[in-house]
């Protein structure tokens, strides 16, 4: 894994838009940087570094310049930076085109230019940065830009949309390969981002259009987003940051989303219409902003099931963040309860804690606990989900009343706390965030672990729903979906498999889930995960089930 947060980051395509976004960002968050654009756009990338430089004194960055499209391009690079900079941490492969054709208008020489570009640039880029990175040793983080083309194909953009794709098998491949070095592989899948490409690439939809060219049924409608609105190229790069940290060392091989419902909409972030309201009307009149949006990073969390594991280690890293923190769990939890509200005390003196216990599955009881919360903090922006059990028996030896149980915690719960807490948010007007905690099994099935793994599936399609109702408020609802984590839950499985002569059962049922990455993880990574999504800078993530499995489920 990677010994420290800071190193060398690359960044293709860094001249304007995204690319220039996450280089500025990394650098603030402590990255020497290597720079690299088209020969033509030698002004603004040296521009940049310049500029970068007066921002931070200690920083050192390096240009090289280059057609992405051309191997050469990519192995000489690699060698240049290490030679100026001393090595390769993280990569970040942000060149890309998108000229809207029609299928039957496309031609082979354009065809070939957008892969040549988006996809075999990227392949290039993940080959040699990868050579590097396993020579150094030290792991390392490989990050590549697809799209929401790559999830779901976008009338006009024939070509974009399968290379984008192509980049999603390429980085699960890449996944398989590199992770058992230490380096992780992801792709970050923007929609409809306020940048020169997507308006460069309206003007030419509406060309078209008005050109009477048939088959164009969708331009730009920022409200297919349940947030109503256009992402900044600040939004990709803070995602890219998290993406670049320690913090995201337990996920690999994740395709994730901006702004999209995991499961495709009716919407497309090209929509129905053949009026002059097309792509430059919504970029230069902008009347589709959000209702209400998070005022500041920090204010009040409640978190559920915070006694022990993940639940524990999000209200710690909730409290360093600078949040208040709300406690909740089981009555019989109260001891380890207190002793957490104590420890945060004393070790962020400005955070206050407010401890209300409860049985989430009595609706009664949840209501209650919102309201203690805010009438002892003053409100609640962010909520976090971790109350949860896991019991593993075959589906024919699970009875009824264990099924029942097992909802009424992990799923009843869940809904009880979104429902109240989004009627809270609401009534505060400034916006929020909820994150359930799903899981791997909340994607691919687990054996004997049935109603674990249904309830886990419900959590997905209820966050899908919260967030297509609350994203016109300004509050966005995604959920986290660990895999296998070092958690006392867990232990227990284990210890109570041993004791009822389950264990080679539950050893094979959990065989299926292999990470790719060498390790188990920790609370703390779940925490990581949550700390980005609880933050301003998530504000144009919703909808999602993003995965912390190691690389067990891709998506």
């Amino acid at each position: 894994m990677l010994a420290v947060h800071k190193g060398v980051a690359l960044v293709t395509g860094c001249a304007q838009g995204i690319g220039r976004a996450i280089a500025t960002r990394l650098a603030s968050d402590g990255f020497h940087l290597a720079l690299t654009d088209l020969p033509t756009k030698r002004e603004p990338v040296e521009e940049l570094a310049h500029e970068l430089s007066k921002r931070r004194s200690d920083l050192r960055t390096h240009v090289v310049l280059g057609d992405v499209s051309a191997e050469e391009t990519a192995r000489t690079s690699v060698k240049d930076i290490v030679e100026n900079l001393g090595g390769i941490d993280v990569v970040v492969t942000a060149a890309g085109i998108a000229p809207p054709t029609l299928l039957l208008d496309t031609t082979e020489e354009q065809w070939d230019r957008v892969f040549a570009v988006n996809t075999k640039g990227t392949f290039f880029y993940y080959k040699h940065v990868g050579q590097q990175m396993i020579k150094q040793g030290r792991g390392g983080r490989i990050i590549g830009i697809s799209s929401i083309g790559g999830k779901r194909a976008l009338p006009l953009f024939v070509s974009y949309s399968a290379s984008k794709y192509a980049v999603r098998g390429l980085t699960q491949a890449a996944a398989l390969e590199l992770g058992k070095h230490g380096i992780t592989v992801n792709a970050c899948a923007p929609g409809s981002i306020e940048t020169p490409m997507f308006r460069d690439a309206g003007i030419e939809v509406e060309k078209l259009a008005k050109g009477g060219k048939s088959g164009l049924e969708h331009t730009v409608n920022p409200n297919a987003s349940p947030l109503g609105t256009l992402g900044r190229p600040e939004d990709v790069a803070g995602l890219v940051s998290y993406l670049a940290s320690a913090d995201s060392r337990f996920m690999t091989g994740m395709f994730l989303d901006f702004y999209m419902l995991s499961k495709p909409t009716n919407s497309t972030p090209f929509a129905v219409s053949r009026s002059n309201e097309g792509i430059s009307s919504a970029l230069n009149h902008r009347n589709y902003q959000p209702t209400a949006t998070m005022s500041a990073v920090k204010g009040v969390a409640l978190v559920t099931g915070c006694a022990q594991g993940i639940g524990r280690a999000v209200a710690q890293r909730l409290a360093s963040d600078g949040f208040h923190i709300g406690l909740c769990d089981l009555r019989t939890k109260r001891e380890p309860v207190e002793e957490l509200a104590s420890e945060l005390s004393r070790r962020h003196s400005n955070v206050r804690t407010a401890i209300a216990l409860a049985d989430v599955r009595i609706e009664d009881q949840v209501r209650n606990t919102i309201n203690s919360v805010v009438k002892s903090l003053g409100g609640i922006d962010t909520l976090v989900t971790c109350a949860g059990i896991a019991p593993v028996k075959s589906l024919w030896e699970t009875t009824e009343k264990e099924w029942d149980d097992v909802f009424a915690v992990n799923t009843k719960g869940t809904f009880f706390f979104y429902k109240y807490v989004g009627q809270q948010m609401i009534l505060q007007k400034r916006g929020g965030r909820m994150i359930g905690i799903s899981s791997m099994v909340g994607k691919k099935g687990m054996a004997r672990g049935g109603a674990y793994s249904a309830s886990k599936f419900a959590v997905r399609g209820l966050t899908q729903s919260a967030a297509s109702e609350f994203g016109p408020r300004g509050i966005t609802v995604n959920a986290c979906a660990p895999g296998i984590i070092n958690t006392p839950l867990v232990r227990e499985t284990f210890d109570k498999a041993r004791l009822d002569g389950t264990i080679d059962a539950l050893t094979q049922a959990m065989s299926a889930y292999k990470p790719v990455v060498d390790d188990i993880g920790q609370p703390e990574d779940v925490a990581g995960l949550v700390s980005y999504l609880a933050s301003a800078e998530s504000r144009f993530v919703t909808g999602q089930a993003i995965s912390i499995d190691g690389g067990v489920c891709f998506s």
